[in-house]
């Protein structure tokens, strides 16, 4: 084969990549992550669509990821019991005997609170319960791209509340104050951490450091909560090359 139709195939092979639109699918992949002592494991799915702009060079890519959060659902109960219940009888007991991570991103919580009093008398301690009352309390969970596009903000905002009066306040603070500005945000916000969500991508993806453009909670059907992701680079010709072969490999 001669010089000139060697270069013809070249140029020929470029072309087609340069205004080819192509869509390559990813997943599902199994990784873990540790959260809050722990090893939870996800399933993320998702796809590649690379294209040329007009009258670009480069390549844009524009990825998917869906990540199936199930696990994570499970586990969030005892995260929050453990960290959350109180048992002092000279102060306040907090038993929360339900607590639910909901497919539609909401965050239930159901408790039993009281406040006791304790006095020394003739040197014994004298024990009073001064009010009690059971309540529950629903949560709901946005996310939010950092403006780097390279974090995810966990945002909560109350939605529901039984419980009344005074009392009521108080228990309220004691339910959504502590245990969900800490710890329940602190574990989800480790579970939808771009870094770790990245796991689910094929080793070729993960290179280019991908620039999130959106992020929010789904409901993903039978009880499962997850969270889909869009993000965006871009890539040289030969680079896009490569990773097509990769990406079609998996």
């Amino acid at each position: 084969m001669n010089r000139t139709l060697v270069k013809l195939l070249i140029c020929c092979c470029a072309s087609l990549i340069v205004s080819a639109q192509i869509t390559l699918n990813f997943g599902p992949e199994v990784f873990s992550a540790p959260i809050e002592g722990h090893e939870v494991k996800f399933t993320g799915k998702g796809g590649a669509k690379l294209f040329t702009p007009q009258g670009a060079q480069r390549m844009d890519v524009d990825v998917d990821l869906t990540v199936d959060l199930a696990e994570l659902q499970r586990v969030v109960p005892a995260i929050i019991q453990a960290k959350g219940q109180r048992n002092d009888t000279c102060a306040e007991v907090v038993r929360l005997h339900t607590i639910e991570l909901r497919a539609n991103a909401d965050l239930y919580i159901g408790g039993h609170f009281e406040k006791w009093g304790c006095i020394s008398l003739f040197g014994k301690q004298i024990k009073t319960k001064l009010v009690e009352q059971d309540g529950d309390v629903t949560i709901g969970l946005t996310l939010a791209v950092q403006g780097d596009g390279k974090g995810i903000e966990l945002k909560t905002h109350a939605k529901d509340a039984h419980m009344n009066g005074a009392l009521g306040a108080l228990m309220s603070n004691s339910l959504t104050g502590l245990y969900v500005t800490n710890w329940v945000t602190g574990a989800i916000q480790q579970a939808v951490d771009p870094g770790n969500l990245k796991q689910a991508f094929p080793p070729g993806l993960t290179a280019f450091n991908p620039v999130l453009q959106s992020a929010r909670f789904v409901d993903l059907g039978s009880s499962h909560l997850g969270v889909t992701t869009a993000l965006k680079f871009s890539l040289s010709q030969e680079e896009a090359q490569k990773l097509i072969d990769q990406l079609r490999k998996k």
